[in-house]
């Protein structure tokens, strides 16, 4: 069982919305695990939608989160540990030590995506940011292992991290993603909310199968 409360960014060209609301689909890598990421989208809202195999079979986790609400809802409807639970953003720390991630601007912009780089002592990573009128900066609080919300709140910027590579300095792969569909759409706040029938619980896990 592990918990993960880190997402990894994305890829793909996606064209500039004004104001985007709706849904982007990624397939992710993470630490040796594929999954199926949905990111929803909605003025103060976002939602992240993880599906993945288990050991009982498929499992959805969603994350969500409300500017300035502080807190973090994890509803997972695993068979083990099918509920909810709320957490503080305080209460969310990193266990990849990449907070010293110093970026910089590689360059000149290419199919609209610009491109920053970083190193630290362990990782080196490199994320294209297109222009889409997306906030997610003011969400970094609560996903600190993932370097594509670091970039965003170090440098105080708006879009949307299309592409994003994260390895140690082997080479070895530790997070990549792709962008495998994107919907313009409206959203309600029944998107956003906990299903009937969910527990609250104290802690969320989730069950990993490599």
């Amino acid at each position: 069982m592990k918990t993960i409360l880190t997402i990894i960014a994305l890829t793909i060209s996606l064209i500039s919305f004004a104001g985007f609301e709706g849904v982007i689909t990624t397939s992710v890598y993470n630490q040796g695990t594929s999954m199926e990421v949905k990111w929803f989208i909605k003025d103060d809202l976002l939602k992240l939608q993880m599906n993945y195999n288990a050991d009982n079979g498929p499992v959805t986790v969603e994350f969500i989160v409300k500017k300035g609400g502080g807190k973090m809802t994890i509803v997972t409807n695993s068979e083990s540990y099918k509920g909810y639970s709320i957490l503080n953003e305080s209460a969310i720390t990193g266990s990849m030590a990449i907070g010293d991630l110093v970026f910089k601007k590689d360059g000149i912009k290419k199919d609209e995506l610009t491109k920053y780089q970083a190193a630290n002592a362990k990782y080196q990573c490199a994320i294209w940011l297109s222009d889409i009128d997306v906030q997610l900066a003011e969400f970094s609080g609560f996903f600190k292992d993932d370097p594509a919300f670091l970039l965003m709140h170090k440098e105080n910027l708006s879009g949307f991290p299309q592409k994003s590579m994260l390895t140690n300095h082997n080479g070895d792969l530790i997070y990549a993603a792709t962008v495998a569909g994107v919907e313009q759409k409206s959203l309600s706040d029944l998107d956003f909310s906990i299903p009937d029938g969910f527990q609250k619980r104290e802690l969320v896990e989730m069950e990993v199968k490599k």
